[in-house]
């Protein structure tokens, strides 16, 4: 966590700043991976249990150039299409590359439309919404946005027509876009983390600790 929330807060302040002085400051873009090359080799030695180990993603970025055993045909293209992205990111600032299937969208970690201001929150410091772009393993590849809820279009009250029927006793029903199950597994994942919360709290710490 403690790795994780100076990320945040670092990316944060680097967008805030950067943004203060270019508008068009193409953003922070961070990313969490799920998967890893050295997977088979923990399981072989009866280390199941062990996740993503820190490093991870050099095997990926160097497109396995410097394999430690056998790579699985699953990151052989995680590997490709990582390189490619963080290539295109070196270039453009941007790592989303147009038509590659393999990560699609990369949206920008803090969107441009929430206050760039400490202290949104009278219990929070720092951003109030994120981007996270998880990268790979069985909850697949893409972005996920957390610390608030995707607003969602409600049916207008009182004019009904050419409006489709609403159920009886059911008020506010409201409509949105409905996405893949892999997507609401990914967002569900990452939203019992808590993360944006759990950050202000070890900054309230860091805060009363004075360091």
């Amino acid at each position: 966590m403690l790795f994780a929330c100076s990320s945040i807060d670092f990316g944060y302040e680097i967008s805030r700043q950067s943004r203060s002085l270019d508008a068009n400051f193409a953003g922070v873009r961070p990313y969490d991976l799920n998967q890893s090359m050295l997977t088979p080799m923990f399981k072989a030695m009866g280390m199941s249990y062990v996740g993503t180990p820190h490093g991870s993603d050099y095997h990926y970025i160097s497109n396995g150039v410097f394999p430690k055993g056998q790579v699985s045909e699953e990151d052989k293209v995680l590997s490709e299409s990582m390189a490619a992205s963080f290539i295109h990111f070196a270039y453009t600032g941007n790592p989303s590359i147009p038509n590659e299937k393999g990560f699609g969208s990369w949206p920008e970690a803090f969107p441009g439309e929430q206050d760039m201001k400490d202290g949104q929150h009278s219990d929070m410091k720092g951003p109030s919404i994120i981007n996270i772009q998880l990268i790979g393993g069985p909850l697949g590849t893409g972005p996920c946005q957390l610390g608030v809820e995707v607003e969602s279009a409600k049916l207008p009250e009182h004019d009904d027509a050419g409006s489709m029927q609403i159920p009886l006793g059911v008020d506010g029903v409201e409509f949105g876009v409905m996405e893949s199950a892999i997507f609401e597994a990914r967002k569900r994942e990452l939203e019992r983390q808590r993360l944006l919360e759990r950050c202000a709290f070890i900054n309230t710490l860091a805060e009363k600790l004075d360091i």
